[in-house]
Protein backbone atom coordinates (compact mmCIF):
# COMPACT_ATOMS: atom_id res chain seq x y z
CA UNK A 1 0.00 0.00 0.00
CA UNK A 2 1.42 3.47 -0.89
CA UNK A 3 2.08 6.32 1.38
CA UNK A 4 2.65 3.48 4.61
CA UNK A 5 5.96 5.34 6.84
CA UNK A 6 7.34 3.53 9.79
CA UNK A 7 8.60 5.74 12.72
CA UNK A 8 11.63 4.11 12.84
CA UNK A 9 14.85 2.65 11.16
CA UNK A 10 13.85 -0.80 10.82
CA UNK A 11 16.93 -2.69 11.11
CA UNK A 12 15.46 -5.82 12.58
CA UNK A 13 12.27 -7.39 11.14
CA UNK A 14 10.24 -10.67 11.75
CA UNK A 15 7.26 -11.73 9.61
CA UNK A 16 4.61 -13.61 11.83
CA UNK A 17 2.71 -16.36 9.95
CA UNK A 18 -0.47 -13.83 10.59
CA UNK A 19 1.50 -11.39 8.12
CA UNK A 20 2.36 -9.22 10.23
CA UNK A 21 5.86 -7.82 10.65
CA UNK A 22 7.47 -6.76 13.59
CA UNK A 23 10.63 -4.02 13.26
CA UNK A 24 12.93 -2.81 16.08
CA UNK A 25 16.39 -1.02 16.15
CA UNK A 26 18.19 1.22 17.22
CA UNK A 27 16.39 5.20 17.84
CA UNK A 28 18.23 6.96 15.14
CA UNK A 29 18.87 10.56 17.00
CA UNK A 30 20.32 8.68 20.09
CA UNK A 31 22.16 5.92 18.25
CA UNK A 32 24.56 5.79 20.79
CA UNK A 33 22.35 6.02 23.92
CA UNK A 34 21.90 1.92 24.97
CA UNK A 35 18.92 3.03 26.55
CA UNK A 36 16.92 3.87 23.83
CA UNK A 37 15.38 1.58 21.00
CA UNK A 38 12.24 1.36 18.99
CA UNK A 39 9.61 -1.06 18.09
CA UNK A 40 6.71 -0.69 15.58
CA UNK A 41 4.13 -3.38 13.96
CA UNK A 42 3.20 -3.37 10.74
CA UNK A 43 0.84 -5.05 8.72
CA UNK A 44 0.95 -5.36 5.23
CA UNK A 45 -2.73 -4.66 4.37
CA UNK A 46 -3.22 -1.40 7.07
CA UNK A 47 0.72 0.06 7.71
CA UNK A 48 1.82 0.33 10.92
CA UNK A 49 -0.15 -0.50 13.71
CA UNK A 50 0.44 2.57 15.93
CA UNK A 51 1.74 5.74 14.19
CA UNK A 52 3.78 5.79 17.06
CA UNK A 53 7.21 3.71 17.62
CA UNK A 54 7.09 2.34 21.22
CA UNK A 55 10.52 2.11 23.22
CA UNK A 56 11.83 -1.01 24.53
CA UNK A 57 14.05 0.37 26.16
CA UNK A 58 17.42 -1.39 25.23
CA UNK A 59 19.36 -0.80 22.67
CA UNK A 60 18.99 -4.01 20.16
CA UNK A 61 20.76 -2.44 17.22
CA UNK A 62 23.32 -5.74 16.86
CA UNK A 63 20.70 -8.30 18.26
CA UNK A 64 20.30 -11.18 16.41
CA UNK A 65 16.84 -12.98 16.87
CA UNK A 66 14.85 -16.40 16.18
CA UNK A 67 11.53 -18.00 16.44
CA UNK A 68 10.47 -19.60 19.48
CA UNK A 69 8.45 -22.78 19.41
CA UNK A 70 5.48 -21.09 20.83
CA UNK A 71 6.11 -18.36 18.33
CA UNK A 72 7.00 -15.81 20.58
CA UNK A 73 10.12 -14.24 19.23
CA UNK A 74 13.85 -14.18 21.19
CA UNK A 75 16.21 -10.94 20.78
CA UNK A 76 19.51 -12.13 21.92
CA UNK A 77 22.30 -9.48 22.82
CA UNK A 78 22.14 -5.77 21.44
CA UNK A 79 24.91 -2.53 21.26
CA UNK A 80 26.58 -1.46 24.34
CA UNK A 81 28.74 1.35 23.72
CA UNK A 82 29.47 2.87 20.62
CA UNK A 83 31.39 5.64 22.30
CA UNK A 84 35.38 5.31 22.90
CA UNK A 85 37.04 3.42 25.43
CA UNK A 86 33.93 1.07 23.97
CA UNK A 87 33.47 -0.58 27.85
CA UNK A 88 30.34 -1.04 30.07
CA UNK A 89 27.57 -3.70 30.45
CA UNK A 90 25.48 -2.93 28.09
CA UNK A 91 22.47 -4.40 25.95
CA UNK A 92 24.54 -6.80 24.37
CA UNK A 93 24.24 -8.54 27.65
CA UNK A 94 20.84 -8.55 27.25
CA UNK A 95 17.86 -11.03 26.56
CA UNK A 96 14.66 -9.86 25.24
CA UNK A 97 11.34 -11.97 24.37
CA UNK A 98 8.78 -10.12 22.23
CA UNK A 99 5.19 -12.06 22.44
CA UNK A 100 3.15 -11.03 19.62
CA UNK A 101 -0.58 -12.17 21.56
CA UNK A 102 0.87 -9.51 24.12
CA UNK A 103 2.47 -6.96 21.38
CA UNK A 104 4.82 -6.41 24.19
CA UNK A 105 8.54 -7.29 25.18
CA UNK A 106 10.10 -8.24 27.82
CA UNK A 107 13.45 -8.32 29.45
CA UNK A 108 15.02 -11.33 30.56
CA UNK A 109 17.24 -10.71 33.86
CA UNK A 110 20.48 -12.00 33.53
CA UNK A 111 23.15 -12.44 36.75
CA UNK A 112 26.18 -10.90 35.64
Amino acid sequence: MAGQELALAAVHAVLFKAGRVLFFSYDPPQEDNTSVAKWQLWDPDAGPLDPVAKDIGRNLFCAGHCFLADGRVLVAGGQSNNVFPFVGWGADHDIHIFDPTSEAYQKVVLKK
